[in-house]
């Protein structure tokens, strides 16, 4: 629509330098009443940092009985795409509130229900973020971080460039291939327990199944862990001593006529205070900044080729001692009424 020059106010009272920015009028839409909305958006490479999704507790259940839907209760992303200001406030409410029995406080808008207010163990819940704005002087991170004052940890004793040394040392030493040719690969430190989650995963099926079914996609869905195992990225267990670590899985619904659907596993789903599974992953360097030089090396020679690997995360084996944590859920007979336990082989997407 048009050019602005705007400059921000951050907390603590810094002021950012002036920008110019692009204002384009976009219109939002939900998915659930199919109302919409016409909003003026500026353009940013990163909004905020990100959020997390809502955590399970009683009042997903409390919710749901009074027909209140919430969108974000297990995203497979926490990134903020698309920030809406406080002026736009008035035409997004509704007037219907809720507040349930935990304290929570939900609030419906033209784009569905929102859910904010704080837990009685301190898990907050916040339907508003702080701005990290990228490429200026200023970094929040950094002046939120106690080490920008002069205070350090002692008990921390590695920087992150020797865990990174140690992590690509325990890579060096721990892959191997196997008779085909294909990497397996062993993790950092094999020495942790995540909770077994299996509670989690089964309600997370019994949810994802009625989806499936309401949407005609249970059959689609159940065929594509029929390919894996017979590809032998999954394999089933017979004998489950309900040891390791489930990842719940739900379906993701795409426009595409021969990939409808496809499961999503959540790798970062916690359990009261014990971490998630990809918090017990050393997630390693940043290799994106290897990019550049990767784009400076295909210009050197006159002629460059491009190609894409099938199944890029489930192409790499994980080491079988570690294959215990990747179990998953699903049903023995189209009726659902009774569960067998799959275990993941390959590097599951969206983990660490």
């Amino acid at each position: 629509m048009g050019r602005l020059t705007i400059q921000n106010s951050l907390f603590g009272g810094m002021t950012t330098k002036p920008r110019q920015k692009t204002e384009y009028e976009v219109t939002l839409q939900s998915s659930q009443t199919n109302k919409s909305i016409k909003v003026k958006l500026m353009n940013e490479h990163v909004l905020c940092g990100g959020t997390p999704s809502i955590p399970n507790g009683p009042w997903i259940g409390e919710l749901e009985d009074r027909n209140i839907n919430l969108s974000d209760t297990h995203n497979d992303s926490n990134q903020i795409q698309i920030l809406i200001g406080s002026d736009l406030l008035g035409t997004l409410i509704t007037g219907r509130i809720y507040k349930t029995t935990a304290g929570l406080t939900a609030m419906e808008t033209v784009l569905g229900w929102t859910l904010s207010g704080m837990l009685p163990k301190g898990n907050n819940i916040s339907n508003t973020a702080v701005a990290r704005f990228m490429g200026d002087d200023t970094s929040l991170q950094k002046l939120w971080s106690l080490e920008a004052i002069g205070i350090t940890d002692p008990i921390k004793t590695t920087s992150k460039d020797e865990d990174e040394v140690q992590a690509f040392k325990h890579f060096r030493e721990n892959v191997t291939t196997d008779d085909d040719g294909r990497y397996i690969v062993a993790w950092k430190d094999p020495s942790f327990t995540p909770p077994t989650n299996r509670g989690v995963a089964e309600k997370r099926l019994n949810r994802a199944t009625q989806v499936l079914k309401d949407k005609g996609q249970f059959e689609m869905y159940n065929a594509i862990f029929t390919g894996w195992e017979k590809e032998g990225i999954i394999k089933e267990i017979i004998e489950d001593k309900d040891e390791g670590h489930y990842l719940p899985h739900r379906p993701v619904f795409g426009d595409s006529t021969t990939t409808p659907v496809r499961p999503v596993f959540d790798v970062s789903c916690k359990v009261k205070q014990f971490p998630s599974l990809n918090d017990c992953l050393y997630k390693g360097p940043n290799l994106l900044e290897l990019i550049p030089q990767l784009l400076l090396r295909f210009r050197e020679n006159e002629k460059g080729i491009s190609a894409d690997i099938r199944k890029a995360f489930q192409i790499i084996k994980v080491m079988e001692g570690d294959q215990k944590f990747q179990k998953f859920l699903w049903w023995i007979d189209d009726a659902c009424t009774k569960m067998k336990v799959y275990q993941y082989l390959r590097v599951v997407f969206g983990m660490n």
